[in-house]
């Protein structure tokens, strides 16, 4: 079931994070190709930012995971947006909460409603 009547509401929340998805989903809207945006991010590979991006924009159209690596991007989107539960709507919040729990238990993913501890806001750069 599509829910993309949270679109928009999830792309604005994700404009506010502090990790690598949202990092991803401000440098899309900022025009930077994929190239680009790679070199900005020191250098990660490109298959990593089409990986995030698509992410982000597949949680916003409500369109569910089918593989256990999309599950994982799915579900680190997901708990991207907790830490601004204040901000959401009601029915936002049930539809995260909801989908955490179908996604994680779907895909075999450790359950949890913790927040994502993004460490490699340069999405995942190389380590020196």
């Amino acid at each position: 079931m599509s829910n993309n009547h949270f679109r928009d509401e999830i792309l604005q929340l994700m404009r506010q994070a502090d990790c690598h998805y949202a990092n991803a989903l401000r440098d899309e809207e900022d025009g930077l190709s994929i190239e680009d945006a790679a070199r900005k991010r020191d250098e990660v590979r490109l298959d990593r930012i089409i990986d995030l991006r698509r992410a982000v924009h597949m949680v916003a159209l409500g369109e569910h995971s089918q593989s256990k690596a999309q599950a994982g991007h799915e579900d680190g989107v997901l708990r991207v947006l907790l830490p601004l539960e204040g901000q959401m709507s009601m029915g936002l919040r049930r539809h995260i909460f909801a989908r955490l729990g179908e996604v994680q238990s779907e895909f075999g993913l450790r359950e949890t409603t913790q927040p994502l501890r993004c460490v490699t806001r340069g999405a995942q750069a190389r380590r020196r």
